[in-house]
């Protein structure tokens, strides 16, 4: 058998030229909607984005010990992941759904199809790279967070390091060198990732670690939260997802302007979550 060929718009996930031919066309013909989702694109996605989660926790779920609670955070993560992918699959076909109308006329196929296709790119290759790395940074510090419930007898006090290694940004910049224990409300939204691509640490310190003043983190707060997206106010150890599903900061896949799919979005969209894979 040949092997598959993937085109440099759709390389980060395993998705043939052949199935993004069929999902433009089965756009256009109607026979794949916004309520007759793409599974093979639902799972490539959530495929690729599972990667993350695993490179960031640093494990696999067939690596981490059964019965733990590090093993119950990480399904509720790849649970985050599949809810994820279907509001992002669902979000891409409405898009493409809407190319097809122009001046209230339906578009010649051509027309269409170049959308389509500039949509594709932009959900899997552009965003998709990002979401990615948000994936990974989001399950590296869900797992620091677990470390930091279970270890703060020991290591009360956590300080914010935003690696001021000359690369350091303008949101993260007043946060560095904030110094609270763990059970503080502040880390509930500004325990890193808070900015795409964001490389903060949070460090663990025994209690005799300075606590920093109120006046200091109050202004570090005032000048951080106004260039933050509040997708980020959040911590993924706590909130047990890496993309926030409902409430403020809710991911815009989630924000669903027509009222008719609110079921849809609690039933994912009609698509099922799988089992635990056996490579994972």
């Amino acid at each position: 058998m040949p092997e598959e060929k993937y085109s440099r718009t759709n390389r980060l996930i395993k998705y043939t030229d052949e199935q993004k031919e069929n999902l433009i066309s089965g756009i256009f013909q109607g026979s794949i909607s916004t309520y007759n989702l793409p599974e093979e694109l639902y799972k490539a996605t959530a495929d690729y984005l599972k990667k993350g989660l695993y490179k960031g926790w640093g494990k696999t779920m067939a690596e981490i010990k059964f019965g733990t609670p590090d093993l119950a955070l990480v399904k509720q993560l790849r649970e985050n992941i599949y809810i994820f992918s279907a509001a992002k699959t669902h979000s891409q076909v409405r898009e493409m759904t809407d190319a097809i109308i122009k001046d209230d006329k339906v578009v010649p196929f051509a027309e269409f199809r170049k959308s389509a296709d500039e949509i594709f790119q932009r959900y899997n290759e552009d965003w998709l790279r990002a979401e990615y790395n948000t994936a990974v940074g989001m399950a590296r510090n869900a797992e620091a967070w677990q470390t930091f419930e279970s270890e703060k007898e020991q290591f009360p006090m956590l300080k914010y390091n935003a690696v001021n290694d000359g690369n350091i940004c303008e949101i993260c910049e007043p946060l560095d060198g904030i110094t609270l224990p763990v059970d503080d409300s502040f880390w509930d939204e500004f325990m890193p990732e808070n900015h795409f691509n964001c490389r903060c640490l949070v460090e663990q310190y025994p209690a005799e670690e300075e606590r920093t003043k109120e006046t200091k983190v109050a202004s570090a707060i005032n000048e951080t939260k106004p260039l933050m997206t509040e997708t980020f106010m959040m911590n993924p150890g706590k909130d047990k997802v890496i993309f926030k599903e409902q409430g403020a900061g809710q991911h815009p896949y989630f924000s669903v302007v027509d009222k008719g799919f609110h079921t849809q979005i609690q039933r994912n969209f009609g698509l099922e979550i799988p089992q635990t894979d056996i490579d994972e």
